[in-house]
């Protein structure tokens, strides 16, 4: 008797329970499987990632610190060098070379002139010094890029409620710095 057949009343009660012991089987057979599999997955990964620290740790130089030695390899990994290769280049360089790469993301960045991010972030530093922001309608922004193309200034109006409960009309200026792909740095808040 297997899983999906019916019983007919012909079968003893022995075939019965053995086929249910045999079902049992299986399930336990396919579950062991499943976690066995899942279980194997993490432990690959961390034998990878052990395997990795292991090939940094072995090549810290004994001059360097711990946290010289992860503040090293954090700029040796932006700029693609291993850790043999990190080691073996001076300080200096390796600083260099990834503050240039830093330079090129940011430049990359601040080459995106879409208005839509910086209003975005803009209304929501807005909303966060008003009254009543769930009553605030946001009309006639505009959006201009400053001198730097990284700093961005939005200017508009919003009407929002009051302490009054009153409707009102307000001027605001934001000017945001780019510092990442979609973090910004406040620079001017300021809502009349």
């Amino acid at each position: 008797m297997t899983g999906h057949e019916q019983w007919d009343g012909n079968q003893s009660a022995a075939d019965i329970i053995e086929a249910v012991e045999r079902k049992q089987r299986k399930w336990k057979i396919g579950c062991l499987a499943l976690v066995g599999g899942t279980v194997g997955l993490f432990v690959i990964a961390f034998i990878g990632s052990q395997n990795e620290n292991a090939e940094w740790l072995a090549a810290r130089p004994s001059s360097s610190t711990e946290g010289q030695w992860s503040q090293k390899r954090e700029m040796c990994e932006r700029i693609a060098l291993g850790p043999s290769e990190c080691a073996q280049r001076p300080d200096r360089e390796v600083t260099r070379l990834s503050n240039e790469a830093l330079a090129r993301e940011l430049a990359e960045l601040c080459q995106d002139n879409d208005p839509s991010r910086p209003k975005i972030e803009a209304e929501q530093r807005v909303l966060a010094t008003l009254r009543a922001p769930s009553s605030a309608d946001f009309v006639g922004s505009s959006t201009r890029t400053e001198q730097n193309g990284c700093v961005w200034t939005v200017t508009g109006e919003v009407d929002a409620q009051n302490a009054f409960g009153a409707q009102i009309r307000s001027r605001y200026r934001v000017k945001l710095r780019r510092t990442g792909r979609d973090s910004w740095l406040p620079m001017e808040i300021r809502v009349d």
